[in-house]
């Protein structure tokens, strides 16, 4: 996800958060849980993608 607007602040099942902000970017790995907080009016650019498509 890229993001354009805002922040999103993501906590991860070890406890350890961190905060991807406006210009940044981020991939998850597909079995990573998770928790979002969108703190701000967030806009981002998502997009799902499959190995062999």
């Amino acid at each position: 996800m890229l993001v354009l607007e805002g922040e999103v602040e993501f906590t991860f099942e070890n406890e350890e958060k961190t905060v991807v902000k406006s210009g940044e970017c981020f991939v998850l790995p597909k079995h990573l849980m998770h928790h979002c907080i969108f703190r701000k009016m967030t806009v981002g650019i998502e997009g799902v993608y499959e190995k062999g498509l």
